[in-house]
């Protein structure tokens, strides 16, 4: 069992670099993870090793990532939550 086990983390940035390890270590720890990204071709990348390990996972990309701090209905984040 993981310190994460029932949990849903949502990881900004998690197509590549320090977000992507942060996913593949929130799942190691038993998260389920939304990997969200504005590099739509990366994320489903990420969202399949979620998987492989075992673990949900939802792909979400979103061109206007800016909008976040600004706009708390934001798209991409709406998709994630129905989901």
């Amino acid at each position: 069992m993981g310190k994460l086990d029932g949990k849903v983390a949502v990881v900004t940035g998690g197509d590549s670099g320090i977000g992507r390890a942060i996913c593949l270590a929130f799942t190691d720890q038993g998260a389920d993870v939304v990997v969200a990204s504005n590099v739509s071709d990366q994320v489903e990348t990420v969202a399949k090793e979620v998987q492989e390990i075992g673990m949900h996972s939802i792909s979400s990309w979103h061109a206007g990532t800016q909008q976040w701090a600004r706009d708390d209905s934001h798209p991409c984040l709406a998709s994630c939550l129905r989901q």
